[in-house]
């Protein structure tokens, strides 16, 4: 898939799911492990993003960090 393909598709998906989007989910949802830079790219166009960090436990039962990143909206030109 071409890599502007999988950013309309980010996009999209980011647009329809208001609650945000982590790196996990990108993976299991949208089959890309390149969310980060998606997101810069899009920042970059003018897409504004939230990015919080949320806490929850690894496989291991350990605690961890992690971004999820909510659309806020285009910044106007």
């Amino acid at each position: 898939m071409k890599a502007m393909g999988l950013h309309n598709i980010v996009l999209k998906y980011m647009q329809n799911h208001r609650g945000g989007l982590t790196v996990k989910q990108a993976i299991e949802t949208l089959g890309t492990t390149e969310l980060r830079k998606i997101i810069s790219d899009l920042r970059t166009e003018g897409w504004v993003f939230a990015d919080t960090w949320e806490t929850g436990t690894n496989r291991w039962g350990e605690p961890t960090r992690y971004k999820k990143y909510v659309l806020v909206g285009r910044k106007d030109k």
